[in-house]
């Protein structure tokens, strides 16, 4: 039905790519490479929030709570070694909005390239599960009202999605082989009422 994007998969087909270059054939030693991967960006999402949040607590005892929970709860290393578009695009988002919240806080002589790379992982958020396009897109209305960014930020940022958003439709091209944008999912889930029998609660 062509409802899924190939982004999660062409990002596993390159690094299949490398490691064949490099001679490591073994399906399973790429499974681990897989998961290394997933576990690396998750790992360096969270991270990142870390770095620029803990200037929110304003006593050490909750700093440190804080610090611990993030990095050291015990099921974190489980959810980012599964390589699944969920772990995908929550660690892609976590990373573009903590460069935004770290512009917010402080200055940068180079603030455009910021937003720009800002943009592109919010992008693949986006490539990776559509879904999270609200969510972004409310980020933007709430960071634009509160004045935590400009307009002209906003633009910088959002030429970013648009990049990534291009290469995605190229990527789809290539993996379904006959189509320039994935339709099939948009149209089974907003037009189709194929959403409601995913998830039969919301009929209520």
């Amino acid at each position: 039905d062509r409802i899924r994007s190939w982004f999660q998969p062409f990002v596993y087909y390159l690094i299949s790519r490398i490691l064949i270059i490099v001679n490591i054939t073994d399906p399973f030693n790429w499974a681990f490479f897989y998961r290394l991967f997933s576990s690396v960006l998750g790992w360096s999402a969270i991270v990142l929030i870390v770095k620029n949040h803990t200037s929110f607590f304003t006593t050490r005892i909750a700093t440190n709570v804080f610090i611990f929970t993030c990095l050291f709860f015990w099921f974190y290393p489980f959810l980012h070694a599964r390589y699944s578009t969920e772990n995908f695009t929550s660690s892609f988002l976590l990373i573009g909005i903590s460069i935004l919240l770290y512009l917010t806080q402080n200055k940068f002589n180079h603030k455009i390239i910021l937003l720009f790379i800002a943009g592109i992982f919010l992008g693949c958020a986006i490539a990776s599960r559509y879904q999270i396009g609200i969510m972004i897109l409310f980020f933007f209305i709430w960071s634009y009202i509160y004045k935590k960014l400009l307009f002209k930020d906003l633009i910088c940022v959002t030429s970013g999605i648009i990049l990534i958003t291009f290469f995605e439709i190229i990527i789809n091209a290539w993996g379904y082989n006959n189509d320039t944008f994935n339709w099939g999912y948009h149209h089974d889930f907003y037009f189709d009422d194929k959403f409601l029998n995913y998830l039969p609660y919301l009929s209520y």
